[in-house]
């Protein structure tokens, strides 16, 4: 596998703090492409790069979200343990150079997870996963942000407490959002509420929903119209697995019934796949489940073994209706010693999947895990890394 280190000096200049004024929207996305970044054929693997890398056992950067026109942001795990101690991060030139935000006032919580966004420059996320969380809320495609709701102001909607995480946001259309929030690790069907905006974002409300045993781990809508959910933490372990909603988020079916993690993927006409974790004795196996009658019913297609105590698929990332990458993710506590990630391929829908090895090698080892990854419209991938909160880059073809 083709290795390139970049020493954290090679970035210095682009970390500074980033003023609070609206960025021009670019009309263009601008992409460049280093000379060994060779566009990577159908069947022949995907090799990374690293263009961002904050600093050795800095932890991740736990999430990756393209706005259009060249506007990446990156959310920091672990962000007020390192300099420059700030969560959101931000590219406007497709990747290639990268600015903290400032963080706006009110900010708690020590991770950033997923963003969601409405397409036109508003973009919803939250904190997590130690408590004290909130929810964040930009206007501007990502350049400033506002504190939306506050710890307390959660547990109070929400009438059930602690709260310990918001995992993702989802845009439903017509200025209607749906965030899932994650209470106790111990939830049940009494206490699954999520929090709704009908405002785009501005005002919100919580609802208890109808069928949901577990909290989950992520939410995705589907392109047919569905709500497909990763049910992860409940009082009752046969309550984990996937979940499916047809009436916009209010009443939900099980699926299945397996340890369901984050890493999900829409593949098209109603064939989905999701990822599973493991916690135990090294090593231990992880999985990959296939839908193909809209997330109803699941079949396991690929188990791949993790040198760690803890295992994960953190990230499945749709390439084209056939093609799609998983990754594998190994303990996440630090010092972050196994390294022992792993990138898996299919290229015939998800029916089978191959090991394409560790996603990137640096001077300290491989990587411990990719926490999400996403596609440009030119076949480019971003990924969010750890343990050195690396922001890689590779290419793949979509067809």
């Amino acid at each position: 596998m083709l290795v390139m280190c970049i020493p954290l000096s090679a970035f210095s200049e682009n970390i500074h703090s980033q003023g609070t004024g609206n960025i021009p929207i670019p009309q263009k996305e601008k992409v460049t492409m280093d000379r060994d970044e060779a566009r990577t054929p159908i069947g022949s693997g995907l090799t990374f790069t690293s263009v961002f890398e904050l600093g050795h056992l800095t932890d991740a950067f736990s999430s990756i979200h393209s706005l259009g026109n060249g506007i990446i942001l990156a959310g920091k795990r672990s962000w007020k343990s390192f300099a420059p101690y700030k969560a959101i991060y931000t590219s406007t030139d497709s990747g290639n150079t990268w600015n903290p935000i400032h963080n706006p006032t009110g900010l708690t919580g020590s991770h950033l997870y997923m963003f969601g966004d409405n397409g036109n420059g508003v973009v919803i996320a939250g904190t997590g996963d130690i408590g004290n969380i909130c929810l964040i809320r930009s206007s501007d495609y990502g350049q400033t942000w506002n504190v939306m709701l506050s710890n307390s102001q959660i547990n109070a909607l929400a009438r059930t407490s602690p709260i310990t995480s918001i995992f993702t946001a989802v845009y439903m259309g017509s200025d209607r959002w749906l965030v899932p929030i994650k209470n106790l690790d111990t939830a049940s069907e009494s206490n699954i509420y999520f929090l709704e905006s009908l405002d785009n974002g501005v005002t919100w409300k919580a609802y208890p929903t109808k069928g949901l045993k577990a909290a989950c781990r992520n939410m995705i809508k589907t392109s047919d119209g569905r709500l497909l959910y990763a049910g992860t933490f409940s009082s009752n372990q046969k309550y984990a697995g996937p979940y499916v909603s047809k009436d916009e988020g209010y009443t939900w079916t099980q699926g299945g019934n397996w340890k369901a993690f984050e890493g999900i993927a829409d593949l098209g006409n109603g064939s989905y796949v999701m990822g599973t974790y493991d916690i135990g004795t090294s090593p231990l196996s992880v999985a990959i489940y296939k839908s193909t009658d809209y997330g109803l019913s699941w079949s396991l297609h690929k188990s791949a073994a993790v040198h760690s105590t803890y295992a994960f698929i953190r990230s499945i990332l749709k390439v084209s209706d056939k093609i799609a990458v998983a990754f594998t993710s190994c303990s996440e506590f630090s010092p972050w010693s196994s390294r022992d990630a792993r990138t898996f391929i299919t290229y015939d829908g998800g029916a089978h999947w191959v090991d394409a090895g560790n996603p990137y090698t640096n001077t300290y080892g491989g990587m411990n895990a990719i926490y999400e990854a996403i596609m440009l419209d030119n076949g480019m991938i971003l990924a969010a890394g750890q343990p050195d909160s690396n922001i890689l880059r590779g290419y793949m073809q979509r067809e």
